[in-house]
């Protein structure tokens, strides 16, 4: 086990590079972001990533509870990019587990899998947006998984106003719609306490019962909301479920 900290440009890609150093990819790792912080510009906009990671072989976290891994990105070596979150049940009188996608799905994971093109002028690290909840689900489906639930989005989000406090603040999370619907790649700011990213008030998540979670533009989260022209943008992420 080896704690690392990297500078980026993101939160995102300060990750990235603080795996480099272990010679891992993201999508090979096993991690905990223990801290993280976005320094902005006089817009908002992110202009440095900062962070410390916690960097583990998946083999010495078998030895722990279950419960023991929320928060971890692919603690099990087998769920690269998704993290051990409470689900927002229980059985038994124990928290449900599931894994979630750390970051929306993006367009260079998209394209891995479904037939299409990249808009023009996108990033491929940018949220895919305005596909149809069929189609998502499609692509959810190809991946092992599907679509969550509100329970189980709200559940991640945690209990505060925004996933990371009561208060709106542009160094934790964009508090509103992007100007223009400009997209940025995913993971500019710091992921919320159960290790998820680009949860806030900017970007909408498609469910799987059709309905919608998330962001609003007058700053305010609802869960399970009717998808309407005036919501967006619109992405989405997949969870997978945990079985021990």
């Amino acid at each position: 086990m080896s704690t690392t900290q990297a500078m980026g440009v993101s939160v995102r890609h300060a990750i990235s590079r603080a795996l480099a150093t272990a010679n891992l990819t993201p999508r090979e790792a096993t991690f905990r972001v223990l801290t993280a912080q976005a320094r902005v510009d006089g817009r908002g906009n992110v202009n440095r990533g900062e962070v410390s990671l916690r960097i583990q072989q998946p083999s010495s976290l078998a030895a722990l509870h279950p419960q023991e891994w929320v928060g971890w990105v692919n603690p099990d070596g087998q769920h690269p990019l998704m993290a051990l979150v409470p689900s927002g049940r229980s059985h038994d009188g124990r928290p449900e587990l599931l894994y979630m996608d750390i970051y929306p799905v993006t367009w260079d994971a998209w394209l891995r899998v479904m037939t299409d093109a990249l808009p023009d002028r996108i990033d491929t690290l940018c949220p895919v947006t305005g596909v149809t909840h069929e189609l998502a689900a499609a692509y959810a489906g190809c991946m092992g998984g599907r679509l969550p639930s509100a329970t189980e989005l709200s559940s991640a989000w945690g209990d505060e106003r925004f996933p990371w406090g009561h208060r709106p603040d542009p160094r934790l999370g964009r508090v509103g719609r992007p100007r223009f619907d400009h997209l940025p790649p995913v993971g500019a700011h710091p992921p919320g306490a159960f290790g998820i990213f680009d949860l806030g008030a900017w970007l909408w998540h498609l469910l799987e019962d059709q309905t919608l979670a998330g962001g609003a533009d007058d700053l305010d989260p609802g869960f399970g909301l009717p998808a309407l022209e005036e919501r967006g943008p619109v992405g989405f992420r997949c969870v997978q479920p945990f079985v021990e």
